[in-house]
């Protein structure tokens, strides 16, 4: 917590504790009736859909610019020392503030209105006795999603119901001890949390959850590379892949076809005096048992970062193998920057695959 707001934290704590307790909320039952205010639709969602919904900015910053800041909470034990508290703002003038409080001795964690002069208790959410909470836990609290996450987690997406709509939110994320961040949703548009039907987030070793599923995922963040780890996911049920840097920056889903050789290339930065570009390379080979993935590039393609390679199994149900790289160009090249990809599978026997311009999966 910022030391400019200790002062006023100590006060409005203070002020808070003279307020009438409000029956404790188990997560477990908030999940269980979540049907109100969360509805995960499990569809096939295409690019320009995805693209519509605003990406969360997390750390402290609010989403209404769409920045973003490289700082990660570190996950740790719970603390057993002093209380902890979170103050999460989704407005500029500050009216929209709530102050998350947890005390050591409690598994609750009390979610305080922070806006007024009386900051009133508005509801309490219980952090399991072991000290793991629940993988996502939130309340509806004044029309603003309040909630708690792992340690070191980070949201990535909200989304809502209603293909093409402009659905835009403010949001902000904090720690809250060691082994817990909180966050508060906040969207522009009245009505909108009701149909609420994602959270997409990342805890701290990289996987990627939607709303309570973890989904088969991989975090690639290859040496000496100037930007944030990437991250990549498949969704069996909706149909979609997915990739983004670690803050929710860039995030982009694509339709995920069976026995799909996918490849995607999304520019990382341009220098305007030289022209010279850098991209981040991400795909999926429809199986798993890959070994020595070799590949071939388009003229002018320098390789920075080398492919690295990781598999995403859940089950029987998706064997899938990512791979990504980084790379650099002197001006604009042809796509696909990756022309083909050769590899040894299971059964030993060498393998190529040709990727054809446009084609992204």
């Amino acid at each position: 917590m910022n030391d400019l707001f200790e002062d006023q934290l100590r006060a409005d704590l203070h002020a808070a504790a003279g307020q009438p307790a409000y029956e404790s909320i188990d997560p477990a039952d908030v999940i269980g009736e979540g049907t109100r205010f969360v509805r995960r639709r499990r569809r096939l969602q295409a690019l320009t859909a995805v693209a519509t919904v605003a990406v969360l900015a997390v750390g402290g910053v609010i989403a209404t610019d769409r920045g973003h800041t490289t700082t990660t909470p570190p996950a740790g034990p719970r603390s057993t020392a002093s209380p902890s508290r979170a103050l999460l703002t989704l407005s500029d003038d500050g009216t929209e503030r709530f102050i998350l409080d947890r005390d050591a001795s409690s598994d609750e964690v009390r979610i305080i209105d922070a806006a007024g002069t009386d900051r009133p208790v508005l509801a309490r959410l219980r952090v399991p006795d072991d000290g793991k909470p629940l993988a996502y836990t939130a309340l509806t609290v004044r029309n603003s999603l309040v909630g708690l996450l792992p340690g070191g987690s980070h949201l990535l997406q909200v989304s809502t119901d209603g293909v093409g709509e402009q659905t835009g939110y403010r949001s902000d994320l904090q720690p809250l001890g060691g082994d817990l961040v909180a966050f508060a949703v906040h969207f522009d548009q009245p009505g909108r949390l009701d149909s609420l039907s994602r959270i997409l987030w990342a805890d701290a070793t990289g996987s990627v959850w939607d709303t309570n599923t973890p989904l088969p995922s991989a975090r690639f963040a290859p040496p000496g590379s100037p930007f944030l780890p990437q991250l990549v996911w498949a969704d069996v049920d909706s149909r979609t892949w997915g990739t983004s840097d670690t803050v929710g920056s860039s995030l982009s889903e694509r339709p995920l076809e069976d026995r799909s050789y996918a490849v995607s290339d999304d520019v990382n930065s341009e220098a305007p005096d030289t022209g010279r570009r850098t991209y981040t390379v991400t795909g999926l080979l429809p199986f798993a048992g890959v070994s020595d993935l070799q590949a071939s590039w388009a003229t002018g393609v320098t390789v920075f970062s080398p492919l690295q390679v990781e598999e995403l199994t859940s089950g029987d149900r998706t064997n899938l193998t990512a791979f990504h790289a980084e790379v650099m160009t002197d001006g604009e090249a042809p796509r696909p920057l990756l022309r083909s990809v050769t590899f040894t599978g299971r059964d030993g026997q060498r393998q190529s695959h040709s990727y054809s311009a446009g084609n992204k999966g």
